[in-house]
């Protein structure tokens, strides 16, 4: 080997080691960089979750502060104080239930005929059916409900409800535009009823109570499971009601009913005052049995009859009404609970009669009927 080639080797060895050294570096350097970003990034996951306890902290802080604001305010409205022994608030102020409505109409009319025969008419409408859910805390409440037939298109029906209850005293206000009317004699089958799509219902009620024993009794522990009821207790009630409600659309109602007068319109209004009593049986710690009935004589009531005569002529006559004419709540109910959950089972019918059975007379029944399940948080 000459010097030449020598030296070349060397040159060639040198090049190669200054190679290593480098890669060897940058090596180094990238395990440095890997462990610079791997550092980051758990102290950035650190602060994340840092921040989302953080974060977590201010909103229970935050909805610790609202719940207290409602709670104060709910004290302001609510200052019914009772006997724990035998009403009692839930241990639990978040109550949340599905619940299933069903409700209908029926509306009774005795006249006479031309031929001096006593006429007994019934009409009813298709039974309403909602389905939802309520979230209720501490008798505070909202609810939101569908009506599966009229999504569908089935219905044009329309009602809207607004109770409040709680041991003293109580509100429930409704509003209804009820069509597509059924009407027969008063057993009759619906398939032997004659189908009467005219026919409108539209009316507006006001039921109000006041609860005497209101420390040992409670409405709410049945209707909104907003109290518990520890003991059996009962209370005499007080009640007063208001109705408005107009029944349109009847002169085929009136051809088949065979009535002497050819009615178009009934324009019905009264104002009730009357008293009634609520018990509340309990016997035992998984049952809550309620029945009530409140009975009210109408002291102003005014029924006007539009109806078109013989020769023609349309005429609004004021219909004949003797003083014992009536308006009647009643009210049932039970529940079954078992630890934070419950069912229930309630039902409120709403009863009218106004006028002389010797000549025309209207009762007119309203009732609801409510299915539900609910848990307490």
């Amino acid at each position: 080997m000459n010097i030449s080639n020598f030296c070349t080797y060397i040159v060639m060895i040198e090049m190669l080691s200054t190679c290593l050294c480098a890669k060897a570096q940058n090596r180094k350097e990238n395990i440095k960089q890997s462990r610079r970003i791997m550092r980051h990034a758990i102290d950035s996951l650190a602060d994340i979750r840092h921040n989302s306890a953080n974060r977590k902290e201010r909103v229970n802080a935050d909805m610790g502060v609202v719940r207290k604001m409602t709670d104060n305010l709910l004290d302001i409205f609510q200052k019914t104080k009772t006997d724990t022994n035998f009403v009692s608030r839930p241990d639990k102020p978040l109550t949340v239930k599905l619940k299933n409505d069903v409700s209908g109409n029926m509306i009774r009319i005795n006249t006479v005929s031309a031929e001096g025969n006593k006429v007994d008419y019934l009409l009813s409408n298709n039974l309403r059916e909602t389905v939802g859910i309520t979230a209720n805390y501490r008798g505070l409440s909202a609810t939101l409900s569908i009506n599966p037939k009229k999504l569908m298109g089935k219905t044009s029906d329309k009602e809207y409800i607004i109770n409040y209850y709680n041991n003293k005293y109580g509100i429930d206000l409704s509003y209804g535009d009820i069509h597509n009317f059924y009407g027969g004699a008063p057993h009759a089958n619906r398939s032997n009823q004659v189908r009467y799509d005219e026919a409108r219902l539209r009316n507006l009620q006001t039921n109000v109570y006041y609860v005497f024993n209101n420390r040992k009794f409670s409405y709410p522990a049945v209707f909104t499971n907003s109290y518990i009821q520890r003991k059996s207790s009962g209370s005499i009630i007080a009640a007063a009601s208001l109705y408005s409600g107009k029944l349109s659309g009847m002169d085929r109602i009136s051809e088949d009913m065979g009535s002497t007068l050819t009615l178009s319109d009934i324009t019905m209004m009264h104002a009730s005052l009357g008293a009634g009593y609520a018990y509340n049986y309990v016997p035992n710690k998984r049952w809550l049995f309620h029945l009530s009935t409140q009975i009210s004589v109408l002291l102003k009531k005014r029924y006007m009859l539009s109806y078109t005569d013989m020769d023609g002529e349309r005429h609004d006559e004021r219909m004949k009404s003797k003083f014992a004419n009536i308006f009647n709540v009643g009210r049932v109910g039970m529940t079954y609970f078992k630890n934070d959950l419950f069912f229930s089972l309630t039902s409120v019918v709403q009863l009218s009669n106004v006028g002389d059975t010797d000549q025309y007379s209207i009762t007119n029944v309203k009732w609801k009927a409510r299915l539900s399940a609910g848990k307490r948080f």
